[in-house]
């Protein structure tokens, strides 16, 4: 798979000898998340790991907090890269992390989808996990601000409806967990990446983002796209029960959804045409409806 265009200028054999990383072999660039650009290689022992730069300087505090996430996460048994080495490169924060076995779990479902009862099982039932993981203190500074306002899409939204259920930041947060992040090896979930906007935030929101990509994230082409579509419904059930299972019942998040879809709109609207997202105009109204009638079920103006 090959890397945005605008990671060209990006030499990743120089940034990986800047980390440590002389001999670097097998090099290939591969679809990172939108704040990343991402490479696999090898060491000489064999062994493959992920380089991962971010696009801009100024998402270093974002690049340190997901460091701070990824440590706390992997002491609770979460299964997550390991940090190997992070640094900079041209003042962008850049990290080599281990990699992870296991493929996209929406490509499992898709692929094989009579394990999608067991896996969206097992999703929420980590989601949950994730969620008991205590808040290091160091996701505490700044927040909510920093997640409430997501900077990828320049995103802003009134959170006096937010306000008024009660924001709270005691919580360990993914804040992008969704089967496109969560790798399986078609048995077992064997990894969560991406962690960019993990935070000491709010479950109700990160249950929120959550529900909103399970139920109408554009999807990945696929000959079985239409199997998928009608099991779909199936795989938010699967997800919720696992949650619930080990958390307790999913409190009223209808605010929270309508700062969810409010947020993934506006961040998805100026990548409409990358090939990682796979929108359509059908799927952008489709959101605009969906939010149109959480505002009405939370009575948002």
């Amino acid at each position: 798979m090959a890397s945005r265009s605008g990671d060209t200028d990006i030499d990743p054999n120089a940034v990986l000898r800047s980390l440590g990383y002389p001999e670097p072999a097998n090099v290939e660039p591969v679809v990172g998340g939108w704040d990343t650009a991402t490479w696999r290689f090898a060491t000489e022992d064999g062994c493959y790991h992920a380089l991962r730069i971010y696009r801009s300087p100024d998402r270093a505090p974002a690049a340190a907090r997901e460091r701070v996430a990824l440590q706390a996460a992997a002491a609770a048994g979460v299964p997550v890269p390991t940090v190997e080495a992070f640094g900079a490169w041209h003042d962008r924060p850049a990290a080599v992390l281990g990699w992870l076995p296991g493929e996209q779990l929406v490509r499992c479902a898709q692929r094989k989808p009579w394990t999608i009862l067991r896996l969206s099982r097992q999703l929420g039932q980590l989601q949950a996990r994730i969620h008991a993981v205590p808040v290091p203190e160091a996701l505490r500074e700044g927040a909510p601000s920093y997640w409430l306002v997501r900077a990828g899409g320049g995103a802003e939204f009134d959170v006096s409806a937010l306000e008024a259920a009660g924001i709270s930041s005691d919580t360990f947060v993914h804040m992008d967990f969704h089967p496109l992040n969560v790798l399986s090896d078609g048995r077992t979930i064997t990894g969560v990446v991406d962690w960019t906007n993990a935070a000491a935030g709010d479950a109700r929101a990160d249950l929120a983002w959550t529900t909103t990509l399970l139920r109408i994230a554009p999807m990945p082409p696929s000959r079985l796209m239409p199997l998928f579509k009608a099991v779909r419904w199936l795989f938010y059930l699967g997800w919720r029960r696992g949650y619930e299972s080990l958390a307790g019942p999913i409190p009223d998040l209808a605010p929270f959804m309508v700062w969810a879809g409010t947020v993934f709109l506006r961040e998805i609207l100026p990548r409409i045409d990358e090939p990682q997202v796979w929108a359509t105009e059908r799927d952008l109204e489709a959101m605009r409806r969906w939010i149109a009638r959480w505002k009405k079920r939370a009575g948002i103006m």
